[in-house]
């Protein structure tokens, strides 16, 4: 990237930053606002200053990369040569002052890549091309409009012929973070890439295959890491009297003092303390970025709890965590609990990002070895969850999560879901047993008038038990979809990938060709990791077991892969960054029939209408536009039910797999009915 501090008032150009940028021209009013705090206390300044000018107000670095932002994010469309027509094209690409992952994606667009063939794509085209994101596509942003506020860009360059390629250099740079977090995850002697060739390929081309494939983490300098403590004593050596005394009585401290206290003990406002926290904690977490050895340690941490560990399993990871951090008279692990985000301590288990998220992840990743009935062997459970059995028979209690035998009971909101559970695992059971391991202050009578309006049951010589264990036909609570049968590709391009059928899967729906599933968004979300998602998440996304699909987006390629366990999504910050999302907020992971994928916000809602906010928790968009005959329809397609069924049957579906949208609909249609 361009560093204008090396540059004289001379190099720029005079001209004002509209007759470099007429796309500047439209913003007016509101749209001027994201200008204005650009350069502040300068009104008007694209459209009376020049770049000589603004050098002087603020560092026209900072303003590029806003300005490059900004292109991105609102006129992804354009060509380059609209974002920038006076640019000489005739200039090699490296006056455009790329990194090398920003000058690898420019040169991928040809074969002898130059500004001419850069200048007459869009910015949008570039996330077409792979290895490509929203900060390598504002960095070439930033660099053409960087090089257009100079009348010699060129100048002091080599010219494209005599140019080396930024592959190498971008191949080491990544090496050398792929063999750091290797030897943070303990396997620095695993090796660092994997290559495949022909069995009869040349001997000197196996000798190089052979080569490359013995590069481990240990090949690199720089691997071993500092030591956490130290580094955490330097930061806080760095905070004024006021931070030190919020940090080690509120933030740090095993028994913490009130947020009224420490108001008294800085002789400030209740507001005005928490503000102090608040930015206090910002900065040291800003100062422990992955870079850095704690941030390193925070982010391997996360990675072992997926979602929950035991704390001595963790402690045993990284002996480093007991140590004490003498200035605040606590250890490691605790520190680093208060003060990141994306893992918490809660007696003996450590989760991640916080106890909600790691219950429902729990759940997510349990549901595909489920049963009809939401029956799931606590032995696969432990598998699943890396956890042993007396473990997870712990965590599943602290979940409240019922466990009977050695089978873990899903579906228990609804009673009649629960009972179906409970009989899979004991089989035939009297009404008073059965009544008892519901552990439901419901009387003997309320309970065996719902087993009776229920088809999954019958009474046989004076026990319960599911209709199914005596083979008798009946139709599912969950019938699988009208549109189970739709194939989707494990592969792009592979006509011989196998077809998946998508399985029921809670908060996931089918509005019209494209599928919708319902995230709630989270502080690891925001972070940028992967996470977990249903098998039927992966169906419908096209994903078979054992595939890695890859789906077309507007900002760039989106990875979904089922390599291992559970089905994975690659991360998706770069679309909660545009859509400004803050966790806990809803939104829609979406794909389409043609692969296409996107993450959209919720619909805003009215809470006196129950209805359409259930349309808008299944991922319904325009709410406006559906009239209330084609409501119950919707719901109905949605989830795999004819649109002409009756709303009983709609609520009885949605109670076993979304009580959110269920609770809704109960709103809506049962106090109706009374």
């Amino acid at each position: 990237m361009f560093a204008f501090s090396e540059y004289d008032a001379a190099d720029l150009r005079d001209d004002t930053w509209v007759d470099l940028f007429p796309w500047l021209d439209g913003y007016e009013s509101a749209d001027a606002v994201c200008l204005e705090e650009l350069v502040p206390d300068v009104s008007d300044w694209w459209i009376a200053d020049s770049p000589r000018d603004t050098a002087t107000d603020v560092s026209l670095e900072e303003l590029v990369a806003g300005l490059a932002r900004l292109a991105v994010r609102r006129h992804r469309n354009i060509t380059f040569d609209e974002l920038a027509p006076r640019l000489d094209p005739t200039i090699p690409v490296a006056g455009l002052r790329l990194d090398p992952r920003a000058e690898t994606v420019v040169r991928r667009l040809a074969d002898r890549a130059s500004v001419p063939t850069l200048m007459a794509v869009s910015v949008e085209s570039l996330f077409t091309l792979k290895g490509t994101s929203p900060d390598t596509v504002q960095e070439v942003a930033a660099g053409v409009l960087g090089a257009s506020i100079l009348l010699s860009p060129e100048a002091g360059v080599l010219p494209d012929e005599d140019a080396d390629s930024p592959v190498a250099v971008q191949l080491v740079e990544d090496l050398r973070l792929l063999a750091r977090w290797r030897g943070l995850r303990g396997g620095l002697g695993l090796p660092l890439i994997a290559v495949d060739i022909e069995d009869d390929a040349p001997e000197q081309v196996q000798d190089v295959a052979t080569r490359i494939a013995a590069i481990t983490g240990k090949d690199f300098t720089g691997t071993v890491e500092s030591n956490p403590v130290d580094e955490l004593e330097n930061l806080i050596e760095q905070l004024d009297e006021r931070e030190t005394l919020a940090l080690t009585e509120f933030v740090m401290a095993a028994e913490p003092i009130s947020m009224g206290q420490l108001s008294v003990r800085l002789h400030v406002s209740k507001p005005r303390a928490g503000g102090i926290v608040a930015k206090l904690k910002q900065d040291l977490a800003a100062a422990c970025e992955f870079e850095t050895t704690a941030g390193g340690l925070l982010a391997s941490i996360r990675a072992e709890i997926r979602p929950v560990t035991s704390l001595d399993r963790l402690l045993d990871m990284a002996p480093v965590l007991r140590t004490e951090v003498p200035s605040l008279g606590v250890p490691l692990w605790l520190a680093l609990d208060r003060l990141d985000d994306g893992f918490e301590v809660i007696g003996t288990w450590a989760v991640a990002p916080d106890l909600r998220s790691a219950k429902g992840r729990t759940i997510v990743m349990l549901e595909q070895f489920e049963s009809d009935n939401a029956v799931a062997p606590i032995e696969v459970a432990a598998t699943t969850l890396r956890l042993s059995t007396d473990e997870v028979r712990e965590w599943l209690q602290y979940c409240e999560i019922p466990v009977i035998g050695d089978s873990v009971l899903l579906s228990t909101r609804r009673l009649v879901d629960h009972a179906a559970g409970i009989l899979e695992v004991l089989g035939p059971t009297d009404i008073g047993h059965l009544v008892d391991v519901l552990n439901t202050d419901r009387s003997d009578q309320y309970v065996e008038r719902h087993l009776g309006d229920d088809e999954r049951f019958t009474y046989v010589v004076g026990k319960w038990c599911l209709a199914t264990s005596l083979g008798v036909e009946v139709r599912s609570t969950q019938p699988a979809e009208h549109h189970a049968g739709t194939e989707h590709r494990s592969t792009e391009g592979d006509s011989d990938a196998p077809a998946v059928v998508v399985r029921p899967t809670r908060r996931l729906y089918r509005i019209g060709d494209t599928w919708c599933f319902r995230l709630r968004v989270t502080s690891e979300h925001l972070r940028g990791s992967g996470f977990t998602v249903p098998v039927g998440v992966a169906q419908s996304f096209g994903c078979a077991q054992g595939a890695v699909r890859e789906l077309t987006s507007r900002l760039g390629t989106q990875t979904v892969r089922w390599t291992g366990t559970n089905p994975t999504c690659g991360t998706i910050r770069r679309f909660l960054n545009e859509l400004s999302s803050q966790s806990g907020d809803l939104v829609f992971l979406v794909s389409s029939e043609d692969g296409g994928f996107d993450v959209v916000p919720g619909a805003e809602t009215d809470p006196s209408d129950p209805i359409r906010g259930a349309l808008a928790l299944i991922g319904v968009a325009d709410l406006q536009s559906i009239s209330d005959a084609d409501a119950a329809p919707l719901l109905a397609s949605a989830i795999g039910l004819d649109p002409d069924t009756k709303p009983r049957r709609i609520l009885s579906r949605y109670q076993s797999r979304d009580d959110v949208v269920a609770t809704l609909l109960e709103q809506a249609w049962t106090v109706a009915a009374r």
